[in-house]
């Protein structure tokens, strides 16, 4: 099965992340893709990383990073992209420390 990975980066989305996941997660399921989602909560002055743990406790495949302060999309998104790394990198370690162990 094909996979991808979504970054969105988040800056006073509360009103708006239920409707952009409802709509992405419609479209990925559609297609019949396994898939995560990285939310970054851009130093958001709403409630936009209370809706993104909301949504990550529906939704195990949904993950939140938090900035303290705003930083821009372009960090947020390189956020995201390092956060995916570190994902990949940690299974395959795990993965790799498994069949060692055999």
């Amino acid at each position: 099965m094909k996979s991808i990975t979504i970054i969105g980066p988040c800056y006073n989305e509360e009103d708006n992340l239920d409707e952009y996941l409802r709509r992405i997660t419609k479209v990925l399921v559609k297609l019949n893709l396994e898939y995560k989602i990285i939310l970054v909560d851009d130093g958001s002055k709403d409630k936009t990383w209370q809706k993104i743990l909301e949504n990550s406790k529906k939704n195990k495949k949904i993950y939140g990073i938090k900035f303290t302060k705003n930083f821009g999309h372009q960090s947020a998104i390189m956020a995201g992209i390092i956060a995916q790394i570190l994902i990949m990198y940690f299974l395959v370690m795990l993965i790799f420390k498994i069949l060692l162990s055999y």
